[in-house]
């Protein structure tokens, strides 16, 4: 924890809260996500593939999801995390301005667009 605090606290931003997203390309079938855990400066990405498990147009919808890489960022340095897996999440409900996630766990997650807050 004292390392922690260490390396992150020249990058903290008390003002900012931390944030995560989820960056889509539909049309290759690739996924990136991000999540702060000190600002924009110290973050985690994982990324990888995902296809529909099948060819259903209702909600809600089966999303199967494969990890293939990660990375830790602190500022301008990067390391590779040995993140590799599979799993998947249902979308609930899905329009231009949300969408409602379920997670294999259970959880919920609403996004939106990025600007719109």
């Amino acid at each position: 924890p004292l390392l922690w605090e260490r390396l992150t606290s020249p990058f903290r931003d008390a003002s900012k809260p931390n944030r995560s997203f989820q960056d889509f390309e539909i049309q290759e079938g690739k996924v990136t996500n991000m999540a702060e855990l000190s600002g924009e400066k110290v973050f985690v990405t994982a990324s990888g593939s995902f296809a529909q498990a099948d060819d259903t147009k209702q909600l809600p919808k089966r999303i199967n999801a494969f990890i293939e890489q990660g990375s830790v960022v602190f500022g301008e340095r990067s390391f590779q995390l040995p993140i590799k897996g599979k799993g998947y999440f249902d979308v609930m409900y899905l329009d231009r301005n949300m969408r409602i996630f379920r997670g294999e766990n259970g959880s919920m997650t609403v996004q939106i667009p990025a600007g719109i807050a």
